[in-house]
């Protein structure tokens, strides 16, 4: 009967254990999670975003990483797919941008290519300033450029991701003002 107590005991705390999930605010649960990391204070993994193509046949799929904490502030990771009838081979750069603030994200390199139903999705990742991002966050009036051998690839925030952004401003971006 001890034996069986003890191992109810336990197999209750293990699920215990297992079932703890990192949190995110309420308000963003579908936004953001956020995970503690000991000294290097906190990571903020923002989901990704929808932003329309102008030649309304094209989406960029970006998602933001990167940690925060009182002394040090890191850099950006952001990963973006974009979904399009032609296949994206390099990203000279890629820039966010309001009226007054711009977000380059530089460095990115090819994680991988797949050809789908309505043509190519193709994955990058690069590095951004966590200031021009805090700068950018304040408005939600968005538009994506897609530099590539010399060409111009333009995206747009919808009305959803628009709500979306103002609603991350309200609930991550304002701890660190």
């Amino acid at each position: 009967m001890k034996n069986l107590f003890l191992l109810f005991f336990s197999l209750s705390f293990a699920a215990g254990c297992l079932s703890l999930k990192p949190g995110a605010a309420k308000a963003g649960k579908k936004l953001f999670e956020t995970f503690y990391v000991g000294e290097e204070g906190t990571q903020y993994f923002i989901k990704p975003l929808q932003f329309d193509g102008t030649d309304e046949k094209s989406t960029l799929l970006p998602d933001f990483s990167f940690r925060q904490n009182q002394k040090t502030a890191s850099g950006v990771t952001v990963n973006f797919t974009i979904l399009s009838p032609d296949i994206k081979q390099i990203c000279d750069s890629l820039v966010f941008s309001d009226n007054d603030v711009d977000f380059t994200v530089y460095e990115n390199k090819v994680l991988f290519k797949e050809k789908t139903k309505d043509g190519f999705s193709t994955r990058f990742s690069g590095k951004g300033k966590l200031s021009d991002l805090k700068k950018l966050i304040q408005s939600s009036d968005w538009q994506v450029k897609f530099y590539a051998e010399n060409q111009t690839d333009i995206f747009i925030a919808n009305k959803k991701t628009k709500k979306k952004i103002q609603a991350l401003n309200d609930n991550v971006f304002v701890l660190f003002r």
